[in-house]
């Protein structure tokens, strides 16, 4: 058991290791960049509908009893 626990440490070393060095060399991130601004949005569409006096008065016709 004692040769198991030798070898472990053994492995857990350099592990260890290039950690501690990482966490002692602070982040290597550099900051983010400020975004964009973003492009104002397209005009909305404008579509005509047309609609005849027929269609409007049909339902009135219908559900008449």
């Amino acid at each position: 058991m004692g040769a198991t626990a030798f070898c472990l440490l053994l492995l857990q070393l350099p592990a260890t290791a290039i950690l501690c060095s990482r966490l002692l060399q602070g982040p290597s991130r550099r900051p983010p960049l400020l975004p964009r601004r973003a492009a104002p949005p397209d005009p909305p569409k404008i579509e005509r509908q047309s609609a005849s006096l027929a269609s409007v008065a049909a339902p009135d016709r219908l559900y008449r009893h």
